[in-house]
């Protein structure tokens, strides 16, 4: 297969990832779907070994194992799994980052965050649910922050077209390169955010 060919795969993939994502989140416990979801990350996994790419977060986390709390719906989470999308101290403040591994289910768990910077190793208990941007946040010609597919790190953007499954077709600023970006790997520039905004 071609470049070109391997690349739509890997979409595709993706795309039917998204989909089988949001239906576990409406029934975590069908067996089908699970065995979907786990076919479907390791085809991402031996296409993007195909295309030389770098493992990076999963475009779309798996359900989050957790308790609801009487704090405007933010739980805590008592359980995680390799792969899936959460909160951990950075600096002083809760960041969304992806865990890498559970270190045998015990107590900590090691966390990569997104854009990059400093992993950590981060007590499952301190762990928060992620918080994404909402679809009415991400405005087509506006400005955001995305988590760029070849190095991992956040670059401003500006958002060209809303896709499929959450996901949102962007041009860097700075190099003009342009990609499709899953609303998690996307958040308001951080001036803005600084700003109230």
């Amino acid at each position: 297969m071609e470049q070109a060919e391997l690349k739509a795969k890997l979409s595709q993939y993706e795309a039917s990832l998204a989909q089988v994502e949001t239906a576990l989140s409406a029934d975590p416990t069908n067996k089908e779907f699970v065995e979907l979801r786990g076919n479907l990350q390791e085809y991402i996994e031996l296409t993007r070994d195909l295309l030389g790419i770098q493992a990076k977060p999963p475009a779309f986390a798996p359900p989050i194992s957790s308790s609801k709390s009487n704090n405007g719906g933010v739980g805590t989470i008592t359980s995680v799994e390799v792969g899936q999308y959460v909160q951990a101290m950075k600096g002083g403040k809760y960041v969304n980052g992806v865990v890498q591994d559970t270190l045998g289910g015990g107590p900590t768990c090691h966390v990569a965050f997104l854009g990059g910077g400093a992993d950590t190793n981060a007590l499952v208990s301190t762990l928060r649910p992620p918080r994404f941007l909402k679809t009415s946040e991400v405005l087509v010609g506006g400005k955001a922050e995305a988590v760029f597919s070849q190095d991992g790190l956040w670059y401003p953007c500006t958002v060209n077209s809303v896709e499929e499954d959450n996901c949102y077709h962007v041009t860097y600023d700075v190099y003009l390169n342009s990609e499709v970006v899953s609303i998690k790997h996307m958040r308001m520039p951080e001036t803005a955010a600084a700003a109230g905004g």
